[in-house]
């Protein structure tokens, strides 16, 4: 189930997600959902990739009306996912900044078994996510 962490929700809600200066990542995982972690970090995630480019920047992140998008990015020479052998998530988080190593969402994708090669992930750019009609990597 795809999810925005309790604090991420918390501090977008009462004002204080400080958005400047933040670098975004994205990180596959194989399982650990992190739902009910009241202030999830990077070193959470579990089932996490290993390759040559295992936490790629999401680049011109961008927040508007509610919705957190940025670049599609490629996870590069990713091997298999662990004990698992499949990744069926995605975690968003803060790389480097304010919020430094912070988790702010996980997103199911389906199931990927990966030997060494590429996973290139193409965030929704369609116009549902909300009633504005703007696409992205999630909406709050």
């Amino acid at each position: 189930m795809s999810f925005l962490t309790y604090k991420f929700k918390e501090e977008m809600l009462d004002g204080t997600w400080d958005h400047s200066g933040n670098v975004y990542g994205a990180q596959l995982c194989t399982s650990g959902s992190l739902e009910g972690a009241t202030n999830p970090t990077s070193a959470d995630i579990v089932g996490a990739a290993t390759g040559t480019t295992i936490d790629p920047t999401i680049t011109s992140p961008t927040a508007l009306m509610g919705v957190f998008n940025g670049l599609d990015v490629t996870f590069v020479g990713i091997n298999g996912g662990g004990a698992a052998g499949a990744f069926v998530m995605i975690s968003i988080y803060v790389k480097s900044g304010t919020n430094a190593l912070r988790t702010m969402a996980q997103i199911d994708i389906t199931e990927v078994t990966q030997t060494g090669g590429n996973i290139a992930v193409q965030w929704d750019n369609s116009s549902d996510l909300n009633e504005q009609g703007l696409g992205g990597i999630f909406a709050v």
